[in-house]
């Protein structure tokens, strides 16, 4: 009879692969190790993850779902100008907050396939675009076609977690409010832009 699988010892193997990729690095961490932080035996987390790769990709999926969650979250209040800020600021913010874990995840996405991260990334451009498909049916929003808009808005937000992930350089603030002026004057009609400047 197969074991039931405990979704709260799945988390805990989660978590403990998360803490161990981000104290080891990917290339070093070891199933055993993770098994040890999640207090499971080495079969047990076997049961749940059959390798390494795979547990990194179930942290990237559950990093992809909880971008999707708040982003249906903040692009609610995109229908205003000022709802463009808060979609720059929340992508900058998320990438400062996992900017370790994310780097990790993308670097092992491309030694183990140059495709690995199209399944979550297109997951994310298809409620992408069903959004801004229902955003631009709002007064004062210019009208596109949806998939390729959300081509666009995908690019310009994966350019400041481009930047917050490898570029620490930069001035991220002066990217943030040209990513938004761009977006708010490609989303929104002048007559809306104008009736918001102070």
């Amino acid at each position: 009879m197969a074991r039931k699988i405990d979704p709260a010892k799945r988390e805990a193997i989660l978590k403990a692969a998360r803490m161990v990729f981000l104290r080891d690095g990917y290339d070093e961490s070891r199933m055993s190790v993770i098994a040890a932080e999640a207090s499971v035996a080495p079969g047990t987390l076997y049961l749940y993850f059959d390798s390494k790769e795979a547990l990194a990709s179930s942290i990237g999926e559950q990093i992809f779902a909880r971008l999707i969650k708040e982003f249906a979250q903040v692009i609610n209040g995109l229908g205003t100008p000022a709802g463009v800020d808060t979609l720059v600021e929340w992508s900058a913010s998320i990438a400062a907050e996992e900017r370790d874990l994310l780097k990790l995840i993308k670097m092992q996405a491309q030694k183990a396939d140059k495709h690995a991260e199209v399944g979550p990334k297109q997951e994310f451009k298809k409620h992408l675009t069903n959004l801004l498909g229902h955003l631009m049916k709002t007064p004062g929003v210019r009208q596109y076609e949806a998939a390729s808009l959300s081509e666009i808005v995908f690019f310009l937000l994966s350019g400041i977690f481009e930047t917050c992930l490898y570029d620490e350089s930069q001035d991220i603030e002066r990217i943030k409010k040209a990513t938004a002026d761009v977006l708010k004057h490609a989303l929104f009609e002048d007559s809306v832009l104008m009736a918001v400047k102070p």
